[in-house]
């Protein structure tokens, strides 16, 4: 379990440096807060700054926030409004 949560983190940590995260929010066409909720109930706040790399998520929003992500990726790889349905 803790080595599939270090490799969850180093995969999200290497998205967020390439910008990737929010490029995924951007397409999925959801908001910082629609994220947020996706992500386990965090502020738009939050997941800004962890756009942005100011912050990092840590214990279980690691999984969460990562998981949220992946969910987006798949949907809007499949159509935009699949990805908008996957947020609410």
């Amino acid at each position: 379990m803790a080595d599939e949560m270090f490799l969850e983190e180093a995969r999200l940590r290497s998205l967020i440096k390439a910008g990737g995260a929010r490029r995924i929010r951007l397409e999925a066409g959801i908001s910082l807060a629609e994220l947020g909720q996706m992500a386990g109930g965090v502020g738009a706040n939050t997941v800004c700054r962890w756009e942005r790399g100011e912050q990092s998520p840590r214990g279980v929003d690691i999984g969460l926030y990562a998981q949220a992500l992946g969910k987006l990726r798949a949907a809007t790889r499949a159509g935009r409004r699949q990805a908008k349905a996957v947020a609410q």
